[in-house]
């Protein structure tokens, strides 16, 4: 998984009305008319078609040799024009995008505990309490259930201290590398291409020549050598912050840890030399042989591993988005590269997705085009099926599962300039983030590389052992070949931080302080809370009791219920519940305890898992449903059962609220139970 950072102005194709050719034509768009498409996207379609259609125009009037000089000058006018309604349409679609105060964002993780900095006073660290334990614990049961399971991989678990061979072999230790700038006096070092960054985003402001060239600078910074990054320097004049001394050259900063196995390892040359491994996969591909024998042999073959990862980050910042320790889970999917064909592509092609091609991006475009993944494949843009299938199977779960918004998510194709050591072909899933000023990132959240045959390749080499496997032609001949790899890598930590975010409401008109974590059901850290009014009587808080024994044993739901009998108000209790992200609270009233009087129930039943007695009038509490803070009143022994439907949506809140009774205020008070 890689880390870069790309600067990201919503929406606004910068410079690509200058450009001649047609950035559209060559990559299909879904449906030639714009259905199936979001409705973002079906609103832009119109005018990529008009640009596509032009700059195809022009294109042929530059091949034809009859094309007189002012025929082609008008046809660029209009291509200019049709681009420029393009770009001005951009604009207006990205003041939809949410704006998001970053700042309540931060506070609400804060005061809930999903995570905050482990020891102060250092960067780059962080705990999770106890609700961002819940949200990740479910994130990675969904993600193996959703590719794990679903797909029949196998699972391993590597240890995390790795010796030095592996990664040398793998590249790691020559090529695992940031720049890294120094202040000439002070020292004080920098990650170059985050000091160059806020430098040309600092000059991108202000008026002039040198606006328009910082902004061209930005587009195309991500993908800069160290040659390219001094240039910028130069060019610009860039020095150290606040001291303004000279900066020193750009040189390669290896961002693996390094430890010693043993009291003498050191003294011995470094013969027990250690990493902290800066992936998973290294252990995968080490394995590979076994694997493929568990197997019996068969290709493709996918295997996944979920686990801790370190890198010596040069400033770790913006909370999880950039840390030294975190949690990947990543896939390794080995085929036979003469057959990259998927056997469940098919299940993915009609999908449209949110690409931007390295064609996009050389126009300096950013705003991705919803293309069909089909298409996509068949033109050559994604490379085959195999890539095509994680591509389609990662947008399912991140849009579908995870909760994380189509109109901020793109994959963006990876520029051979800017391609890790080790790949062949790459899309990194962007989601579009807020940092704590306020500055609207496209953040990698997920890669998906093919790998090819490079890591096999290296460690059969390096070991001397033979990372081959074997296939059998319909004539009985066998053939030996280096597998080639497939690798979706999730940030887990960087998708807790997209959920979070994309997730993150404030309730409008007076209670737009109140503040909410809309979160899919399946991963909020509690699916149910249960509140009695007030703190409750004996009879609310046995009514609890049942609820929550039924809940916890008798729907499987245990953990995933907080009971709350706090003396605080309601609506405080249902504040905290929004904000937690919990998708459904019961309350018990004071109706409910006259209900129970009603039915001449003098004892409740000891036993809470047995039904409510028959000759007894069965009481009923209020079910609350977080986004629309609609209620109904439902009878107590059906909430266990309705909230677990309602969490693996086999119903949804509509339809209760066509089947139930809308809750319309109680008729009992504290007074009169």
């Amino acid at each position: 998984m890689l880390r870069r950072i790309t600067f990201f102005k919503p929406y606004y194709c910068s410079g690509c009305c200058t450009r001649f050719k047609s950035t559209f034509s060559k990559d299909p768009v879904s449906n030639p008319d714009g259905s199936s498409l979001p409705d973002s996207e079906k609103a832009i379609h119109p005018f990529r078609v008009a640009v596509e259609e032009q700059g195809s125009i022009v294109k042929r009037l530059i091949k034809e040799a009859t094309t007189s000089s002012e025929e082609l000058d008008k046809a660029v006018i209009k291509l200019k024009n049709k681009k420029q309604l393009l770009e001005a349409k951009l604009q207006e679609l990205s003041s939809l995008i949410p704006q998001v105060n970053k700042v309540k964002l931060d506070d609400l993780i804060k005061q809930r505990f999903y995570y905050d900095q482990s020891f102060s006073i250092y960067g780059g660290l962080y705990d999770f309490g106890p609700a961002g334990c819940a949200v990740k614990n479910h994130l990675l049961q969904d993600w193996r259930q959703f590719f794990v399971l679903t797909d029949g991989m196998l699972e391993v678990d590597c240890p995390v201290l790795t010796p030095e061979a592996p990664l040398r072999a793998s590249g790691h230790v020559e090529k695992f590398t940031d720049y890294l700038i120094s202040d000439s006096l002070t020292g004080e070092s920098y990650r170059a291409d985050h000091l160059i960054r806020q430098s040309l985003e600092s000059l991108a402001k202000k008026k002039g020549k040198q606006s328009g060239e910082a902004k061209q600078a930005l587009a195309g910074l991500g993908s800069l050598d160290g040659q390219g990054l001094q240039g910028l320097i130069d060019r610009f004049g860039i020095t150290a912050p606040g001291t303004g001394n000279a900066l020193t050259q750009p040189r390669e900063f290896n961002l693996m840890f390094d430890t010693a196995a043993g009291a003498d390892s050191r003294q011995q040359g470094g013969r027990h030399r250690l990493f902290l491994r800066p992936e998973t996969a290294q252990g995968i591909f080490t394995n590979f042989r076994r694997l493929l024998d568990f197997n019996r042999g068969r290709l493709p073959m996918a295997v996944a591993q979920i686990g801790q990862s370190f890198r010596n980050e040069v400033q770790p910042r913006s909370g999880l988005l950039r840390l030294r320790e975190f949690a990947l889970a990543e896939i390794e999917h080995f085929y036979d590269p003469e057959d990259s064909r998927h056997p469940d592509f098919a299940s993915v092609s009609e999908l449209n997705l949110p690409l931007l091609s390295v064609e996009d991006q050389s126009a300096a475009l950013t705003a991705p085009t919803w293309r069909q993944l089909g298409a996509s494949v068949a033109s050559g843009l994604v490379a085959h099926e195999t890539l095509g299938y994680y591509l389609g199977r990662i947008f399912l779960f991140l849009t579908k599962r995870c909760g994380i918004d189509p109109r901020r998510l793109r994959f963006r194709q990876h520029p051979p300039c800017e391609m890790a050591h080790y790949a062949a072909d790459c899309w990194d899933a962007e989601c579009l983030l807020t940092d704590g000023c306020g500055r609207v990132d496209w953040i990698e959240c997920v890669g998906c590389a093919d790998r090819a045959a490079y890591d096999l390749s290296r460690h059969s080499e390096a070991s001397g052992e033979s990372l081959v496997a074997a296939r059998t032609a319909t004539g009985g001949t066998s053939r030996s070949f280096t597998p080639s790899v497939v690798e979706p890598s999730f940030g887990v930590g960087r998708l807790l931080s997209a959920i979070l975010e994309h997730n993150y409401r404030q309730r409008p008109g007076r209670d737009e302080q109140r503040t909410c974590l809309s979160l899919p059901a399946w991963l909020a850290p509690y699916h149910c809370a249960l509140l009695p009014m007030n703190g409750g009587s004996a009879e609310m808080r046995q009514l609890i009791r049942r609820l929550h024994r039924r809940l916890a044993v008798g729907e499987n739901l245990a953990g995933l219920v907080d009971a709350d009998s706090r003396g605080v108000s309601i609506g405080k209790r249902y504040a905290r519940c929004d904000q937690l992200g919990v998708p459904f609270a019961v309350t018990v009233d004071y109706d409910s305890v006259a209900e129970v009087k009603a039915g001449a129930l003098s004892e409740l039943d000891s036993n809470l898992l047995s039904d409510w007695p028959a000759d007894c009038r069965q009481p009923t509490v209020t079910l609350r449903e977080r986004d629309s803070r609609q209620q109904v009143r439902v009878p107590i022994d059906r909430v266990p059962g309705l909230v677990k439907q309602l969490v693996e949506q086999r119903v949804t809140w509509s339809q209760v609220m066509d089947t139930e009774a809308v809750f319309q205020g109680q008729t009992g008070t504290k007074s009169n139970r």
